[in-house]
């Protein structure tokens, strides 16, 4: 694959991981929003709002994974360095391109099972139970292999990115040969 190519899928899974976070904010201002109904329509009128914790737990799924993949393009995620910081560089590379790979291959399996739930929740027309507006399910589930999908995206993104930083520092200290490379 040539490096032009690897730029650009690069910046395509930056741009797909930064169009789900709008669903994630507007999934928060809704969550935050009802939530509030539900607070003062409580304190005035003394009942719940009807649904309020369903439609809630709805906007669930699209807050945990949509915000997934923006914490992994911005390198936010909390790592915790005690041994790898005492190990070599190489290792340490080494390590990190395992934790991309491990996770790009979970996110893909994780994908394609959310994949199969939701297409199941659609067919059997799946409903939370205990709602009054008998919401379906599918909506939700849907963002699970959405933000997972868009996870995987990043984390091959970042595994390209930390093999050609890699081979570009190589070259740099004339370490790195073309004709060994295939």
């Amino acid at each position: 694959m040539s490096r032009t190519a690897i730029d650009r899928y690069i910046r395509f899974a930056a741009k797909v991981s930064q169009c789900i976070v709008p669903f994630c904010i507007l999934a928060i201002l809704f969550i935050l929003g009802i939530t509030t109904a539900e607070v003062v329509w409580r304190t005035f009128v003394g009942r719940s709002v009807p649904d309020s914790i369903s439609l809630a737990t709805v906007m669930m799924p699209v807050t945990a994974f949509t915000a997934i993949a923006m914490t992994q393009l911005a390198k936010q995620h909390i790592t915790v360095t005690i041994l790898t910081e005492r190990m070599s560089e190489r290792w340490q590379y080494r390590l990190a391109l395992l934790g991309l790979a491990l996770g790009f291959c979970l996110c893909c399996l994780a994908t394609w099972e959310g994949m199969l739930q939701l297409i199941h929740s659609f067919k059997i027309q799946e409903y939370y139970s205990g709602s009054f507006m008998r919401l379906p399910a599918w909506p939700a589930k849907l963002f699970v292999p959405v933000g997972l999908g868009a996870v995987a995206m990043q984390l091959l993104a970042d595994i390209f990115e930390k093999v050609l930083a890699n081979r570009d520092a190589k070259e740099e200290q004339g370490k790195w040969n073309p004709s060994q490379s295939a």
